[in-house]
């Protein structure tokens, strides 16, 4: 459903449900206005609150988090960067995008048929941006996902190795050890009790 169209049904605290328009519904403009004008003013200031509000709030909270995945998620959506960014920080990021959603597949060549950058002006993005070359980048991103998997996940070194874009295990425990000074087999032990540790 384009968020445009959503409606939202008058009565918030009842339904909570997005539904078609009817004449028992409100433009969305005017929903997200209602959803504002149903916080209490109590609940802005510090205070006990009631079993009541402890029911209206979560759905409050939730309704616009959904209001704003679907703002966010419309094509229509355009945001302005606090921040200005130069193009050369635009085209570094197209590269990262690329580089952590294929980073079991990605290279130089299927990156530059992706983005329609040269190799060579991507290796010269990357220089800028790092003061790495684009396989020292990309060897990044891809032990990150490792150390990722190895703390997330029970997988074994085979698996995880496959899945990150290493030849073999042994490629994987080699460049690990080089980059974190401990093999990945050791990292995982030390960091899963660290973690077990600290949920006790």
């Amino acid at each position: 459903m384009d968020a445009a169209a959503c409606v939202f049904h008058r009565d918030l605290g009842q339904t909570g449900r997005l539904l078609p328009p009817d004449q028992n519904t409100v433009p969305l403009g005017r929903m997200v206005q209602g959803v504002f004008d149903q916080i209490p003013d109590r609940l802005c200031q510090p205070g006990p609150v009631t079993g009541e509000d402890r029911l209206l709030v979560p759905l409050q909270y939730n309704f616009l988090s959904l209001l704003f995945a679907l703002v966010l998620r419309s094509e229509k959506t355009t945001m302005d960067a606090s921040v200005k960014t130069t193009r050369l920080d635009q085209q570094y990021q197209q590269i990262i995008d690329y580089l952590k959603q294929n980073y079991q597949t990605a290279d130089l060549s299927s990156l530059s048929d992706q983005i329609h950058f040269s190799k060579q002006y991507i290796c010269k993005i990357v220089k800028k941006k790092t003061g790495d070359t684009f396989n020292a980048l990309l060897m990044t991103i891809r032990l990150e996902m490792v150390e990722q998997y190895l703390l997330e996940s029970d997988l074994v070194m085979e698996d995880i190795a496959y899945l990150c874009g290493f030849t073999a295990p042994s490629h994987l425990s080699r460049v690990f050890k080089n980059h974190y000074g401990i093999s990945p087999s050791a990292y995982r032990k030390e960091h899963k009790t660290h973690i077990s540790e600290e949920v006790r």
